[in-house]
């Protein structure tokens, strides 16, 4: 299991919109970066658009939610140390660009919703 932790630490409430995979309790896309001596896995899990929608987060409070991983990604086998790193976006690029296409470019919209990246993390896994 992995467990995403979003902390908003601003003076107003903050949505998160079609986080692919965080916010649903199951892997959507690959959102994570789990390696292990600098290998990096393959992300084996199920690729789907999310609901459409957003959670909201007050000011000063947090939002978590916790993953499966094990099925999502090409464990190795035996025991080893891995890291992971959530790394992702607060919006699924694809609707906007499907719906603002003549409107907007790949390079406004990276600059509009940037990359979220979390602390990386070690833990052992067997498999």
């Amino acid at each position: 299991m992995a467990t995403i932790t979003y902390i908003n630490k601003g003076d107003y409430e903050l949505s998160i919109l079609e986080i692919p995979g965080a916010l649903y309790n199951e892997l959507r896309e690959d959102v994570f970066e789990i390696k292990s001596n600098d290998q990096r896995l393959s992300y084996i899990g199920k690729r789907k658009m999310p609901p459409q929608g957003a959670k909201f987060i007050k000011s000063e409070t947090s939002l978590s939610t916790s993953v499966r991983i094990d099925d999502s990604y090409q464990f190795l086998p035996g025991s080893h140390t891995y890291t992971i790193k959530y790394i992702g976006r607060p919006v699924d690029l694809r609707n906007i660009i499907s719906h603002q296409k003549d409107q907007i470019s790949i390079d406004d919209l990276n600059l509009l919703f940037p990359l979220i990246e979390s602390n990386e993390v070690r833990f052992d896994f067997r498999k």
